[in-house]
């Protein structure tokens, strides 16, 4: 069948000029092999099939790159809460608002004093939702008898500036550095806590800055893998179509000195617990709890008799072991 009729050979040329050129459509699809420029060039189904898949492969597999159109992707990546989080009444009376600077924009927390605390937990949380949404980790671990430092990311909450990769990187040195020049924290008290997207922060601080413990929970190892797994079409792109260098614990979890704990759950879809095994590989000394049965880090952990176990028991072990002064040598 030819659509010669329907399909004018001079409409081709205009809407697909390139597969005209390379391909020389005129003289292949032409009625008399190019001599007379006067015929009207015959196409057939088969071959406008070819040429429509020619062209718009390339086409959709460029609309959809990372690196082209990573627009498409921070939304789901940084789902941030532009709405300011609230306190409720109950903590008002022994929580701070704090506003700290972080590179030009100013990042917003809450500090969470608690009398006669002998650590002060410095909490990165995960990609969903700003402070106000991870309120009962922060008074988890208050009544356990710490300080917290919780804070939002750049274009979370009431901080300000864009979310991206790097980025949280350097919002966590911010928030760590705020911490201890204003005195209210020696490096040698600060336990990094970090949940899901904010477990590669919390590593990082910690491989970077002083500190007592790091505590993850559903960490990832590599950024780019776990998203590649929750979006299997992503697979088709190489790591350097992505517009950012790839983030993770497994990329500085072997520079870490003080104790670590990690908790994660076997059933968990969102990070394979794979990947939490491959940091402890990476870091034998690291202590590594799967709960049986548990999905991706939530609330519901802390009734949980193996969360409350480990986290007890990692507790003692870092009371009882010496400060970490020193780590930092191998930065020198």
């Amino acid at each position: 069948m030819h659509l010669n009729k329907l399909i004018p050979g001079k409409f081709l040329h205009r809407c697909f000029p390139l597969p005209c050129r390379l391909w020389r459509l005129q003289r292949l699809f032409s009625a008399d092999d190019g001599r007379n420029k006067n015929v009207m060039p015959r196409i057939s189904f088969g071959k406008l099939v070819f040429l429509f898949m020619l062209y718009m492969i390339p086409l959709i597999y460029l609309t959809f790159c990372p690196g082209l159109h990573s627009d498409l992707y921070y939304p789901m990546l940084f789902p941030s809460e532009r709405q300011a989080p609230r306190l409720p009444p109950k903590l008002r009376s022994v929580c701070r608002d704090v506003f700290f600077p972080a590179g030009n924009h100013l990042l917003h927390g809450w500090f969470l004093k608690h009398q006669g605390a002998r650590s002060t937990v410095v909490f990165h949380h995960g990609n969903e939702g700003n402070i106000e949404n991870w309120l009962p980790f922060m008074e988890n671990m208050y009544d356990r008898g710490f300080s917290v430092l919780m804070y939002d990311y750049e274009g979370y909450g009431r901080s300000e500036g864009t979310p991206s990769m790097n980025g949280i990187l350097k919002d966590g040195e911010a928030a760590y550095d705020f911490l201890i020049s204003s005195g209210r924290a020696r490096p040698e008290e600060v336990i990094n806590l970090g949940t899901s997207l904010g477990s590669a922060v919390a590593t990082h601080v910690a491989a970077n800055r002083q500190s007592k413990a790091l505590i993850l929970w559903s960490p990832y190892s590599s950024l780019l893998r776990t998203c590649k797994d929750n979006c299997p079409f992503l697979q088709i792109y190489p790591d350097l179509f992505f517009p950012e260098k790839d983030i993770g614990c497994g990329y500085e979890i072997s520079k870490i000195v003080v104790p670590v704990l990690i908790l994660h759950g076997d059933n968990d879809k969102c990070i394979d617990v794979e990947q939490a095994c491959e940091l402890q590989h990476a870091r034998p000394s690291t202590k590594l709890i799967e709960l049986t049965g548990a999905g991706h880090v939530q609330e519901r952990w802390f009734q949980r008799s193996d969360f409350q176990g480990a986290m007890n028991d990692f507790m003692k072990q870092i009371d009882s072991s010496p400060a970490h002064l020193d780590h930092l040598d191998h930065l020198g």
